[in-house]
């Protein structure tokens, strides 16, 4: 998987993590749907993924008590693999520098994420 639109896609697995069987965009961008192969399905909206966002600026932003602006317009418009470590989001404000790893996406899906 190098980028993904509006499709689905397969993915592989790793020694440390299992990785999604299924990783797909729906509702024009505006969720990311994973499945993973001990049959967790999880829906996550491109705000909540927005929301929870590890890099530098929305740590920052979040740690002051703020968050990223959402709406409901906002989507991804890019899903790419960053090797095997997870996936890189592009999101329709124009944010794309948050790395989301496997085992992170797979907190959120289950919401069982503390930070």
């Amino acid at each position: 998987m190098t980028a993904m639109g509006a499709g689905a896609t397969s993915v592989g697995a790793t020694a440390d993590f299992p990785l999604p069987e299924r990783v797909e965009l729906s509702d024009r961008g505006r969720e990311l749907r994973l499945r993973w192969p001990d049959g967790l399905e999880a829906a996550l909206s491109a705000a909540t993924l927005r929301n929870a966002c590890r890099c530098a600026t929305c740590t920052h932003l979040r740690r002051g008590g703020g968050r990223a602006r959402t709406d409901g317009k906002l989507a991804l418009e890019q899903v790419a693999e960053f090797g095997v470590a997870g996936l890189q989001l592009v999101f329709s404000d124009g944010h794309r520098r948050g790395i989301f790893p496997w085992e992170y996406l797979r907190q959120l899906a289950t919401g069982s994420d503390r930070g």
